[in-house]
């Protein structure tokens, strides 16, 4: 079995080319949770898929805060999608209780109030649904640490596993873009306001419309939109996964 100490010891890059497919293997046969063996038995997509004909689903996760270890998750949202169509029809949206109060803070960021919790399913009994919707597909998201760590974290939590997957990263992406096009260079430069890489302000260099903000399904469908926009425009559509996930 592949030490998940071990693997992020390595550097992730290097990681994520060489070692998934054995660790999806191994996982698969390790892993004593019914939900996380189909996940891992499900297989990864290989490394040397072109983007442009990967399947993904983008992930969003609303939380209460950023670290996972004291904050909770909130809402999940997915939507599959591949570089020629998104299938919104085919996403989900869960809004779940979370381990501690709601501040009013959160309420004012996500708008998900304390009405919406006090019924809603605890974030471990919706994680057997979550992962069937992840599974044989990429994960795509935006600044990819909250999705990672908190389901990570969660799996260890509430199962006592362990749970990695590879991950395609829109803002990474949009700041290799905005390297290669000199666009932080000249505003480092000019001393100008250096470039956002929000998803909103993202979206919009690609003419991309605005949306609501801080709903996990919004976000997930923003965020599919944006990666077909990174293809199309950019060129990535023809690198391969390997290039670009972590």
């Amino acid at each position: 079995m592949i030490k998940l100490s071990w693997l992020a010891k390595r550097r992730p890059q290097q990681a994520a080319k060489d070692t998934w497919l054995e660790y999806y293997a191994d996982q698969a046969e390790a892993s004593l949770q019914p939900a996380l063996r189909s996940f891992y038995a499900a297989g990864v997509v290989p490394g040397n898929t072109l983007l442009q004909e990967a399947p993904f689903v983008a992930l969003d996760l609303e939380t209460t805060g950023l670290n996972p270890r004291r904050n909770s998750v909130l809402s999940v949202g997915l939507v599959p999608f591949s570089a020629q169509r998104i299938y919104p029809n085919q996403g989900r949206h869960w809004i779940v209780k979370p381990e501690g109060d709601l501040t009013g803070e959160s309420v004012k960021y996500h708008h998900i109030t304390h009405a919406d919790v006090e019924n809603a399913p605890l974030l471990t009994e919706v994680l057997d649904d979550v992962l069937t919707h992840l599974q044989g597909r990429i994960v795509v998201c935006h600044y990819h640490q909250i999705e990672r760590y908190f389901l990570r974290h969660a799996v260890q939590r509430y199962w006592q596993e362990e749970l990695m997957f590879p991950i395609v990263d829109t803002m990474y992406l949009e700041r290799q873009i905005l390297k290669k096009s000199s666009a932080l260079l000249v505003s480092r430069l000019r001393r100008q306001e250096v470039a956002s890489l929000r998803l909103s302000d993202s979206r919009r260099r690609y003419g991309l419309p605005l949306y609501m903000a801080h709903h996990a399904f919004v976000d997930a469908l923003a965020t599919a939109e944006l990666l077909q926009a990174q293809l199309t425009r950019n060129g990535f559509a023809t690198k391969r996964l390997r290039d670009v996930w972590c």
